[in-house]
This record gives structure tokens, sequence and C-alpha cells, in this order.
């Protein structure tokens, strides 16, 4: 992935999205996402994640409001 302007974050190529969306989408076709303890289980990561990773994300979402286009 390629360096960003924000510290700790990198962006993604289009190609890397592309096979990021194309493994998602080939996971969720499995029917593994369906039972509540899976659920929960992602809810609980992503808490853990946006806990440890919170400032670096806030960061930068307030960098990219701030950036003209």
């Amino acid at each position: 992935m390629a360096a960003s302007s924000s510290p700790g974050l990198t962006m993604a190529t289009k190609a890397e999205m592309d096979s990021a969306y194309t493994e998602a989408k080939a996971f969720f076709a499995t029917g593994a996402t369906k039972p509540i303890a899976w659920r929960v289980k992602q809810l609980r990561t992503l808490r853990r994640m946006l806990e440890a990773k919170g400032e670096v994300i806030e960061r930068a979402i307030i960098s990219d409001m701030r950036r003209s286009e």
C-alpha cells in the first residue's frame, strides 16, 4: 500500500480495494456471516480496533475533511 499523509494509515490502491471487495463478497456467499455469535464477535473486534486506533482514525478524518478538492 502506498504511504499517505496521515501517520499510521496507508492508502489502498484500486487493485487492493477491488481484491478486498471480491474476497468479502465471496466470504459473505459462504453464509458464515449469518450466525448471531459471529456478528457479535465481529462487533467486539471492531470496538477493540476503534479503541486502539481511534485517535489515528480521528486525525485522518479531520485531515481529510479539511482538504480542499
